[in-house]
């Protein structure tokens, strides 16, 4: 059982087959996409786009999504997804792990 109440965990599916996960951390500051996945064969569809719009809406405030510095791809991805949602009110701010700041 899931008993952290600052940790938000979310399975994400296509119709009935799981696709996904996410969980979403609040940090006492602000909201954390501290774990999302989405599996290959769904990736590319919209599906991950439309679950981090789904999570930004429900759980409203301030974000800050970190990625690894040498994962560019997610850094891609949430660069565009955040650019998207916030029609480009976002502040990215560069360095050892680079980190998408804005406000749902």
């Amino acid at each position: 059982m899931w008993t952290d109440p600052d940790r938000h965990p979310y399975l994400i599916f296509v119709e009935k087959e799981p696709a996904g996960f996410a969980i979403v951390h609040w940090t006492g500051k602000d909201y954390d996409m501290e774990q999302f996945f989405v599996m290959r064969k769904f990736r590319r569809t919209g599906l991950g786009r439309a679950a981090a719009y789904r999570l930004f809406d429900m759980f409203r405030g301030p974000w800050g999504i970190e990625q690894i510095t040498s994962n560019t791809v997610a850094q891609a991805f949430w660069r565009n997804v955040i650019s998207g949602y916030t029609d480009d009110d976002f502040e990215d701010t560069l360095g050892d792990d680079p980190m998408q700041s804005f406000v749902s």
